[in-house]
């Protein structure tokens, strides 16, 4: 075993910088402070949907956003607007005509698809094949 006598300049017990310091002295000292700067700001022009303008400041260097959604043609925000929903796809429409005689969610369970049983039944025996397989899995590791 070599003493540190007769390795004297080999041994250190911290690898050094360059003033001498020890590297964890070095790290003691030193604390982030956090950015340097401020991000800098942007004035940036947003147009709502009724075509009126404000201008905000932002971090984001786009001059100018054109919004197509805002609280003046929300449904939650304007209650009233609710007959004027677009639906271009006609999915409110297929859904509005499918779900258009239920008053509370009791008649929910007429709308229950008719062949329930045989789904559950199918499941049931889905469930039970896959728990076959783990058995047979758990007998063939043993």
């Amino acid at each position: 075993m070599t003493s540190r006598l007769l390795l004297p300049t080999l041994w250190r017990p911290f690898p050094t910088v360059r003033s001498g310091q020890s590297v964890r002295h070095y790290a003691a000292r030193k604390k982030y402070t956090g950015p340097t700067s401020n991000p800098e700001v942007f004035n940036q022009k947003v147009i709502l949907t009724d075509g009126s303008s404000i201008t905000i400041r932002t971090t984001s260097p786009r001059p100018q956003i054109k919004l197509n959604k805002d609280t003046r043609n929300n449904v939650l925000w304007n209650p009233e607007l609710s007959n004027m929903v677009s639906d271009e796809s006609g999915r409110i429409k297929q859904f509005s005509s499918k779900f258009s005689g239920i008053d509370s969610l009791d008649d929910l369970a007429d709308f229950q698809s008719e062949n329930a049983e045989a789904e559950l039944e199918s499941s049931r025996r889905f469930a039970a094949s896959v728990e076959e397989k783990r058995l047979e899995r758990k007998k063939a590791k043993k």
